[in-house]
């Protein structure tokens, strides 16, 4: 009786420690994938804000060269465009959307 009990005993901590192992792995592994999707969110984020930026260049480089073609009543060459862009652009102040994204 008493070595069937020790036996018993035996096989309960031999249980007891295969869960406890069981437990850890999935923790680590739910640790894991929640860096993974923490990750994942960090890069979706940037790329979206980086191409919201890009839109609004490209918005306030329309309206630049909308908004000089009424005040000057001319169309303007490739050249005046692209100068009156590139004017308009280095004006503007980006960088504070740029460090919501690091």
């Amino acid at each position: 009786m008493k070595e069937a009990r020790e036996q018993a005993d035996e096989i309960i901590e031999r249980a007891r420690k295969a869960g406890d192992v069981h437990q850890q792995a999935a923790v680590d592994e739910a640790r894991a994938e929640r860096e993974r999707l923490l990750e994942q969110t960090r890069r979706d984020i940037a790329a979206e804000t980086s191409r919201a930026i890009d839109e609004i260049r490209r918005e306030v480089a329309d309206l630049t060269v909308q908004a000089t073609e009424r005040l000057t009543r001319k169309s303007l060459n490739a050249k005046d465009h692209q100068r009156l862009v590139e004017d308009a652009l280095r004006e503007l102040d980006f960088s504070s959307l740029s460090a919501g994204a690091s």
